[in-house]
């Protein structure tokens, strides 16, 4: 037999590039815009459930319904 070597592997391609070329793409770390975005989406969503509760209600009997209805003090459309 003679002495034959085994061909070379190709080289392998180079890691992929980060934003910009700046180096390689690393993973796991910190998605900074994520975490702005769903902050300001939890402060929309508190804002808009305790506005909700501005307008207190009181419960009224008929007879105190009826008594601000005649007094004009409720206001239906005809």
């Amino acid at each position: 037999m003679s002495d034959q070597q085994p061909p070379e592997s190709p080289t392998p391609p180079p890691p992929p590039k980060g934003k910009k070329g700046q180096g390689p793409a690393t993973g796991g770390g910190v998605n900074w815009r994520v975490l702005v975005l769903m902050s300001i989406a939890l402060g929309i969503f508190y804002l808009a459930w305790s506005s909700n509760s501005a307008g207190k209600t009181k419960n009224l009997s008929y007879k105190e319904f009826r008594n601000y209805l005649d007094s004009g003090k409720i206001v239906t459309q005809q």
